[in-house]
């Protein structure tokens, strides 16, 4: 029997994690990307010769397994702890957040480590999703720019709720759960 074959749009922190698991389960998957990297709500942009991390600025552990996987990527040198100051607006106070828990941020930049965890995962880069439809049992994906990209048995999307709107043409249902 034929490993079952899954895409996945969408290659941020949810893309790549969701590849990496099912890859490691025994399934065949394959990310598209509409831009140039990876990262997601986790990229680096660059422009006029500055770079700059736009998205979440830091992230903490709150699992053990999860706690883990941050040490493997401090070990490899694409997450360390940020010792940032961290405070929040009030009226007209401004309150210091507490530094008990521990803060990372990729290095050298954040999208290092998604960039880490892709290199072991099929993706198309700076391809566009621009529809699926489902028949006979398998999907198929359409893209700018045109690609072959074959039929899958499962999509997942990893896409925010409006670009997955965009794909699907849910209708009301769908469009109202998303929107909440």
């Amino acid at each position: 029997m034929s490993r079952q074959k899954i895409a996945i749009v969408g290659a941020g922190m949810s893309g790549i994690s969701a590849a990496t698991t099912l890859s490691e389960a025994g399934f065949d998957t394959q990310i598209f990307e509409k831009s140039r990297g990876y990262g997601g709500r986790m990229a680096t942009r660059r422009s006029s010769g500055f770079e700059f991390d736009h998205g979440a600025q830091y992230f903490t552990v709150r699992d053990s397994r999860f706690g883990k996987e941050v040490e493997e990527w401090v070990r490899a040198g694409v997450a360390a702890p940020w010792n940032g100051r961290v405070a929040s607006i009030e009226g007209s106070e401004v309150r210091l957040k507490s530094q008990e828990q521990t803060r990372y941020v990729g290095t050298p930049r954040m999208n290092s480590v998604v960039r880490h965890l892709a290199s072991r995962i099929e993706t198309t880069l700076q391809m566009r999703i621009t529809g699926v439809s489902r028949t006979d049992h398998r999907w198929q994906l359409f893209s700018e720019p045109v690609l072959n990209s074959g039929s899958f048995d499962a999509i997942i999307l990893t896409i925010p709720p409006s670009q997955a709107l965009e794909l699907l043409d849910g209708g009301d249902r769908l469009r109202k759960f998303l929107e909440t």
